[in-house]
């Protein structure tokens, strides 16, 4: 058995790339913890160069986000899509609590990639990928960052949908298959 576990373990880092290897840690065959120390959003997503990469912005007080999360056959399905077609899973938690998030983690198989976002990363979304809201009238435009917050970034490093809909859809599949066939 620790042998198996072994292999499993040597088979998934060798589909990482090199750069991302030092300080990750791997709880589980398919489940890898990213450091968040020091690491902003542009090298976080150089990492998987090559790779089109689906993202997934939550926190685990986010009462949509733990429901999306919690659809296991989707998760599950989505997962195994992505793995078949060497697509990478990142999931981008909002938390300050990592006992939560791992426990979450654990507790509903999400299988893939795991940071939680630091200050550099958490500016960046807010920066980047923030909408304008407002009212009619005097009331002045604010932007605002919703979650769950989902996002296909291509083999180029290029965002393509920066609102994408959430694992498991029949969209994010095309999406995503059509950017494989670049």
């Amino acid at each position: 058995m620790l042998s198996l576990k072994l292999h499993t373990t040597i088979a998934l880092l060798s589909l990482l790339p090199l750069t991302s290897l030092k300080g990750q840690e791997i709880l589980h065959q398919n489940i890898v913890y990213l450091p968040e120390s020091g690491i902003d959003f542009s090298s976080l997503i150089s990492q998987f160069k090559g790779k089109v990469i689906y993202l997934d912005i939550w926190a685990t007080w986010c009462i949509p986000c733990r429901k999306e999360l919690m659809l296991k056959q989707d998760i599950k399905a989505f997962a195994d899509f992505a793995k078949k077609n060497n697509v990478v899973v990142l999931y981008i938690c909002c938390d300050k609590n990592g006992n939560m998030w791992k426990n979450f983690i654990e507790a509903n198989e999400l299988y893939g990639y795991h940071i939680l976002a630091n200050q550099q990363i958490n500016n960046t979304l807010h920066t980047t990928f923030s909408v304008q809201r407002g009212s009619h009238g005097k009331r002045k435009l604010q932007r605002a960052f919703f979650l769950p917050r989902h996002i296909i970034i291509d083999q180029s490093g290029t965002v393509r949908d920066s609102s994408a809909q959430r694992q498991g859809t029949a969209l994010v599949y095309r999406q995503i298959v059509e950017l494989l066939k670049n």
